[in-house]
């Protein structure tokens, strides 16, 4: 059984689906709660046709085009024991990433006391062991790298404490920041999100703002409070969207926007 939710009406529950018929071609960026933090650009049909079974058993054609084709193909990929990064274009890479502009850019212009990011993880066929891009950008200035499991753990809470930091500035970490860090620095906590709040708060605004047809988005710089991307706006930076902009390619505008 696989269920199919792309926000384009009822969600669709197919059992025993099976593709009959493909056409066209689209590649853009995937990611799945199966490999939490990653994600990698895949090619699959911009078409499909499913011959599958409803909940009463009755036999069903489904057909979808470009995001519900794609999810149609993601799904059933998973029935038959295949990840995305096994059709992935390239090894995957961290969502991380967005992060290491912001980085550089405060490297440049402040004094930057440690970078906290998430824990190596093992990469690629070889299954060898590899930094996050924001550790790689970080070792390059010899700037201090913590990488707790859990933010929250009262040992790595102390260890951030004793930095003294002033201001923590937080972009596409991956874990939610508990009060204690949010009440530490003096001048609070500021996050980097990726959509012209208060439009697409929490997960995936790049590629929603795409899916909903956006003219343009941004990057919005803010307070961050115990509510997500609730907290006041500091400052916003407008980026159009291209007639055939993909996850990938706004990604890369938004981080060096951000």
């Amino acid at each position: 059984i696989c269920v199919i939710d792309v926000m384009d009406g009822d969600p669709i529950i197919l059992i025993n689906p099976e593709i009959i018929e493909t056409a066209g071609e689209q590649t853009d960026e995937e990611g799945c709660l199966s490999i939490p933090g990653k994600c990698a650009s895949v090619t699959r049909a911009d078409y499909v046709k499913v011959k599958s079974f409803d909940m009463e058993l009755n036999p069903v054609i489904i057909e979808g085009e470009g995001l519900r084709a794609r999810a149609l193909q993601h799904e059933i990929d998973h029935l038959d024991g295949v990840l995305y990064g096994d059709r992935a274009n390239e090894p995957y890479h961290d969502v991380e990433d967005f992060a290491v502009p912001t980085l550089a850019a405060l490297i440049e212009n402040h004094e930057v006391v440690g970078v906290v990011t998430q824990p190596d993880k093992r990469k690629g066929r070889g299954k060898v062991m590899a930094f996050t891009p924001v550790k790689e950008k970080a070792l390059e200035y010899d700037i201090p790298v913590y990488q707790p499991v859990k933010v929250g753990e009262e040992e790595f809470i102390e260890t951030l404490r004793g930095l003294d930091p002033e201001v923590i500035v937080v972009a596409a970490f991956g874990q939610i920041l508990p009060e204690s860090i949010l009440n530490m620095p003096k001048y609070g906590c500021i996050n980097v999100h990726a959509s012209l709040l208060p439009k697409y708060r929490g997960a995936a605004p790049i590629q929603w703002s795409i899916i909903d047809g956006e003219k343009e988005t941004g990057v919005t710089i803010m307070y961050m409070e115990k509510g997500l991307d609730t907290g006041d706006m500091i400052d916003k930076v407008v980026v159009p969207i291209d007639a055939k902009e993909t996850g990938e390619s706004l990604h890369d505008k938004l981080a060096a926007a951000g």
